[in-house]
Formats: C-alpha cells, structure tokens, sequence
C-alpha cells in the first residue's frame, strides 16, 4: 500500500475573542485519497464537514480512523466521518 501524504488546505479563522480580527490557515487534512468533491464539502463547510467514505478509503485510513467510525454502518455503501479542523488563530494578539 503505497503511503499518501495529507492534502494542505486554507481556511478562513478568526482570534474567537475579536470578530473584526480574521486571517487563514493551512491544514492537513486527516485523511487522505479524498476525492475533489470530498475536499470541496471540507473547504466549503469552512473546515467542518460530514463525507462518506468508500471501503477502499476506509482502508487506506486505518491509522486515522476512529474504532466507532471503522464500524459505523454504511449509508449508501460510505462510511460517514466527521472532518473538524480548528478555525481559530491568534492574529491580533489580546494586548491590543
């Protein structure tokens, strides 16, 4: 099995303390052989989204995958996971 490194990834953040205070950051995706629509639902939920899974990226995700996700029953044929990048960044700094 042939090792894949993580897609990168920008995304918008905010400091969490000052809305007026917004930058980005670059992930890692946690898993990886995702398909450009499975990156697209990442991107487009701003770093939080639920994607299904094909038995072939289950398998090549072991290591990533939680015991709950790798037995959670299939809908549709996918295994539904959850991606939860964290958004928040400290640009501003609180001694502003």
């Amino acid at each position: 099995m042939e090792l894949q490194e993580p897609i990168q990834v920008t995304l918008p953040c905010a400091d969490g303390t000052d809305p007026e205070c917004v930058g980005e950051m670059t992930h890692g995706l946690p898993l990886v052989g995702l398909t450009d629509e499975q990156i697209a639902a990442v991107l487009d939920g701003e770093g939080d989204a639920w994607i299904g899974l094909t038995p072939e990226q289950v398998e090549i995700n072991q290591e990533n995958l939680s015991p709950s996700e790798k037995k959670s029953p299939p809908e549709d044929g996918l295994i539904m996971v959850q991606i939860a990048l964290d958004t928040t960044c400290c640009f501003c700094g609180s001694d502003q």
